[in-house]
């Protein structure tokens, strides 16, 4: 399975075990788990996850939790040190975080006493639509000024078809906001999946006794979402996107978005690429729409379309024209939706 992943130009996140698994076989346990895990797994091109939700409890846990989150996050510290330690590949290395009400609780970082131990930062967001949407782009834009600085990606957020909702426009508003404001990747979760359900045997309740839902993973893995996701990775596959950068003065919006009012700034348009070479901005009746493109270099020659991030559909926009001051005017997308706006030399 891992070696099919690889030749579908994939790589595989080693999750090593969920974090309350810890507490019942013990660290030294985990520590020949993981080693185990190195032996099997660690020739392919994969990252690893030291745990998920490193630091909850087992449901049913009642104890004192901040004496837990403190003994916990030293264990796990202890085991990530161990696998970067023991690994001769070297492998980039991560934890996913439980999902707590602050953007920090909410960061991979949060769950080790020492953050530099880690390669990149696992962030889980919520999984509930709209009303997690604000705190989704708080909290990259939190781990992104976090130090020690290192690659940030949002590894749970709004799975869709969860709690039956999360659709694609969820999806796609993530993808990009998330890609455009410095994120090194994201990743895409649909409900049916993540628990492998079987049209004959459907995963049922977690242990707090309430199942997550049964669509069955060949359902789920044709969801829509999955195919908008698929194309905004092509179309950011044509450059160079790993030089991109975030720039937001590169935009002026006209239009309040739908939850500008309450949730601002992060509720706008975003807009990244490479200086001179290419821009990509992602516009959203929820963001707003775009008034001016600025800062337009003099000697660059822009050409720029529309693309559709539902089914890769460009309308082309021609010359890019700015007046003196390198501001342009985009015109007006033919249909009141999301779009991407992109501008390339």
């Amino acid at each position: 399975r891992i070696a099919y992943m690889v030749d579908q130009g994939l790589v595989p996140c080693v999750v090593g075990c969920w974090g309350y698994y810890l507490e019942e076989m013990g660290v030294d346990r985990i520590k020949k788990h993981w080693r185990n895990l190195i032996a099997r797994y660690g020739a392919y091109p994969v990252v690893w996850c030291a745990a998920g939700e490193a630091a909850m409890p087992f449901y049913s846990y009642s104890g004192d939790r901040r004496e837990y989150d403190i003994r916990i996050r030293s264990q796990w510290t202890d085991v990530v040190r161990y696998i970067r330690e023991l690994d001769p590949f070297r492998r980039a290395i991560g934890i996913h975080p439980t999902c707590g009400p602050t953007p920090a609780s909410k960061c991979g970082h949060s769950q080790v006493d020492e953050a530099g131990l880690l390669d990149f930062d696992m962030l889980q967001t919520g999984h509930g639509g709209h009303h997690d949407l604000p705190s989704a782009l708080a909290t990259l834009q939190y781990a992104l000024d976090h130090e020690p600085r290192m690659p940030v990606i949002n590894s749970e957020s709004c799975y869709e078809g969860i709690l039956e909702m999360n659709r694609e426009e969820i999806q796609r508003l993530l993808f990009w906001t998330s890609v455009l404001s410095g994120a090194a990747g994201h990743t895409y979760g649909a409900n049916g999946i993540w628990q492998v359900n079987r049209v004959e045997k459907p995963y049922g309740p977690s242990p707090h006794g309430s199942s997550w839902g049964d669509r069955p993973w060949q359902e789920a893995m044709a969801l829509a979402g999955s195919t908008c996701l698929g194309l905004g990775k092509r179309l950011l596959e044509r450059y160079e996107w790993w030089r991109f950068e975030p720039h937001q003065d590169w935009i002026d919006c006209c239009q309040i978005g739908i939850y500008n009012a309450d949730h601002a700034p992060f509720f706008v348009p975003r807009a990244a690429g490479i200086p001179g070479k290419v821009r990509v901005i992602y516009t959203s009746p929820l963001l707003g729409r775009v008034e001016r493109v600025k800062s337009i270099e003099p000697d660059a020659r822009y050409r720029a379309f529309y693309f559709n991030p539902s089914n890769a559909a460009e309308i082309e926009v021609g010359a890019v024209v700015p007046n003196e001051s390198g501001e342009w005017r985009p015109p007006a997308p033919p249909i009141f939706r999301d779009w991407v706006l992109v501008l390339e030399s």
